[in-house]
Formats: C-alpha cells, structure tokens, sequence
C-alpha cells in the first residue's frame, strides 16, 4: 500500500516565490477594494450641512487671501502715488520759492527803474524850461538887435550886386511912400542866404533908430490898405522893370517868424479880423474893439485855438 502512496512534486523555490506574489497581490487587491467600499460608505454618510460649511470655509479663506493680496498691491501704489506726489510737490515748492525769489527780484528792479524814470522825467522837464528860458533871451536878444531893422521880401536877384545898390533900393522905397531918405537914415543894408536857384531873395535894411523903421513901415501899410490891388512891385523900386510883387514888413526873429506864420493860420480857421506885428512881436484880435493878444509861443496859439 505505501508503494503505491504518490507524493506531490516538490515546487522549486521560484515556483513558489511566483505563487507568493499572486497571493499578496490577490490580498493587496482585497484590501484597496474594502478601503474604497468604506471611503464610499463614509461619504455616503455624511452631513450636507457639513460640506457647505467646509465649502463656505475654502471660499471665505480663498477671499481672504484674495483680499489680502489686492490690499498688498494698493497699498503698493498708494506708496508709489504718495512718493511721486511728494517728489513733485517738493520740485513744486521748489519751483514756486525760485519764482517767489525772481518776483521779489525784479520787483526792487522794477522799483529802481521806476526811481530812476521819474528822476529822469523831473530832469527832462528842468532842462526843457531851461531850454525855453535860453530860446526865449536869445530871442530877446536877436528881436532886441533887429528893433531897427525891417525886411524887403521878393527882391530878384543882381550879379555883382553891391551895398550902393542895395542902398538905392531903400531910397526908392522912401521916395514911393513920399518919405525924405538921407543916407545917414540907413545903417545897413544885406542879402539874406537863399538857395543858388532861386530868383529872389530877402533884403534887410537896418535903420539909424526905431523912429525912422516905424514911419516907414506904416507909409507902407497906408499904401497897401489903400491899393490893394496895385500892391508894390519890383519894377517900381527901379529893378530892370519886374514885375514881381515886393513885401516889405517887420525883420522877425526865426521864432518870431513860426509863431507868426501860426498866428495866420490861426486867424483863418477861427475868424480873427487882425493878424499883424509889431517891435518884433505877434498880436491877433478878433473884431474891431476887442483887446488884442499878444503871442508869445506855440503854446499859446494851440490855448487860442482850443478857444471857441
């Protein structure tokens, strides 16, 4: 009987190693299979509540760091904003001290310059009357030495023209206006400049005394009120039979001269009857018994003219 007893093989040692790692395996399978079967039993069971708590709780910490981080970024550019702010304000400050100190700069510039125009203005107007005061004695002076003198305007031009020649007209004047001549009565007699091409030119003759000028210079008004259309002409005074019309009036001063020219023109434009001179002087009146006015500078004829 026990010849016949069979013995099961012997397995080598990496047949039995293999059947070991099938049984861990088959068991390790098991294990994962129950773990997941009880997982699943757990969350089967739980509480719904519980989970949106859990959930709120995630979502609470996630805006929490949200916010946290927002909240790290604004105030990082309220930083920066702040410290640009300063910067300019400082550059700002800067700027406006540097402005504040020019103003005050050019405010004491400003101030000197204005001393300085109104010293000049005061010393512009004492050296304008002193001027007036030197024009008016030289024109003392000069209406002084021309008190005896009168001028004969329009007189042609003579080659070779000597002082007899000019004598000889002042005594054909006198004896036109039936004054006596004596050539003790003429001081002087000469051509004022003029230019080379102009045909005519002014005589002055300068009489002994004032007595003499003033007769002579009234003979001739008479006679030129009462011809006044046959006024005195070159030909008549014996110069080579010209026709050209003579003036013969007062020998005024240059500033004489203007004031006297603006007196006529005054005259017209406001309707004076009399404009005439007088000892080297310039008077105007109105009408017939009105006082007359004495002109003495430009001055005075514009005062006349703003007259009504």
């Amino acid at each position: 009987m026990l010849g016949n007893v069979q013995r099961s093989p012997i397995k080598s040692k990496s047949a039995q190693s293999a059947s070991d790692t099938d049984s861990l395996s088959v068991a390790s399978d098991g294990v994962q299979r129950a773990s997941r079967s009880k997982r699943n039993k757990r969350t089967h069971g739980e509480n719904p509540g519980d989970a949106f708590v859990t959930f709120q709780a995630e979502m609470r910490d996630m805006f929490i760091a949200f916010t946290a981080k927002q909240d790290t970024r604004f105030d990082a550019i309220e930083n920066r904003i702040k410290s640009e702010l300063k910067s300019q304000s400082s550059d700002l400050r800067s700027s406006y001290l540097n402005i504040e100190k020019s103003m005050e700069f050019m405010s004491v510039q400003l101030t000197s310059v204005e001393t300085k125009i109104t010293i000049l203005e005061q010393e512009r107007k004492d050296m304008a009357r002193c001027i007036t005061r030197l024009e008016d004695k030289i024109d003392s002076i000069e209406r002084e030495s021309n008190k005896t003198c009168v001028e004969i305007r329009g007189v042609p031009k003579k080659q070779r023209e000597t002082k007899k020649d000019l004598s000889q007209l002042i005594q054909n004047s006198f004896k036109f206006v039936e004054l006596d001549f004596e050539p003790t009565l003429l001081r002087d007699a000469y051509r004022l400049p003029s230019k080379q091409d102009q045909a005519v030119a002014t005589v002055v003759a300068e009489f002994s005394n004032t007595f003499i000028k003033a007769d002579f210079l009234t003979k001739i008004k008479i006679y030129n009120r009462s011809h006044p259309r046959d006024q005195l002409k070159a030909s008549i005074l014996g110069l080579n039979d010209v026709n050209s019309p003579i003036y013969i009036s007062d020998h005024l001063t240059p500033k004489m001269r203007r004031i006297h020219y603006l007196a006529r023109e005054l005259a017209k434009s406001k309707e004076y009857a009399f404009c005439w001179t007088s000892n080297g002087r310039v008077y105007v009146r109105k009408s017939e018994g009105q006082p007359y006015v004495c002109i003495k500078s430009e001055s005075q004829v514009d005062e006349l003219k703003k007259n009504k």
